[in-house]
């Protein structure tokens, strides 16, 4: 059962997880391109987003929207401190930074899809998570590990089933060594 952590617990998980960041603005960009390139793939997706509002939450220094073309508005959600993310944003004009949990927004930005791409298990509380993004998109794209162990820097471990229950799912194996090497859920959640 996932549950919502502490905020000691929280903070303790996004210090880890920023020791973890350690690439230079070009390697990030490019390690980053070939993992949303296998994003996209899998999820169907398209780097021209044809005019839509994107939220994209937890992208760390190196977000998906960056390599994407009409984009009428990006907001990242993002509550680890990130020069690079800062530089990246300061270029794009349609791009602009929240740097705080989702669990603390009174409401997300409104807007046409939200991308969740390895990000449930650094989130405080995956419920309440999950249910402010429906409240507020139309689609939820997502790429996220599964059977995954808790460590320092991922507070939360999910299940095959915790995705398909709230999105519908499908499986991705962990095949490829030049993606992600975990089992994941990933899918397109759409509101009826």
């Amino acid at each position: 059962m996932v549950t919502r952590i502490s905020r000691e617990r929280w903070q303790q998980a996004q210090e880890a997880e920023r020791v973890c960041h350690k690439f230079t603005r070009q390697e990030g960009e490019r390690y980053y391109k070939n993992s949303y390139d296998k994003y996209f793939e899998y999820l169907g997706m398209n780097y021209d987003q044809q005019g839509k509002t994107i939220v994209e939450i937890g992208c760390a220094d190196f977000p998906a929207l960056q390599h994407c073309t009409n984009v009428a508005k990006g907001v990242l959600i993002e509550p680890m401190p990130s020069p690079i993310l800062e530089e990246i944003v300061s270029e794009r004009p349609e791009l602009s930074i929240i740097q705080c949990a989702v669990e603390d927004m009174e409401e997300l930005p409104e807007c046409d899809e939200i991308w969740l791409l390895n990000v449930m298990q650094h989130v405080i509380d995956p419920d309440l998570f999950v249910e402010k993004c429906k409240q507020t998109a139309k689609v939820i794209r997502f790429f996220e590990p599964i059977d995954w162990p808790v460590e320092i820097y991922h507070p939360h471990t999910f299940d095959f089933a915790w995705y398909d229950e709230r999105f519908g799912a499908k499986f991705y194996d962990g095949r490829d060594k030049g993606f992600h090497t975990a089992n994941c859920a990933y899918g397109t959640w759409v509101r009826s």
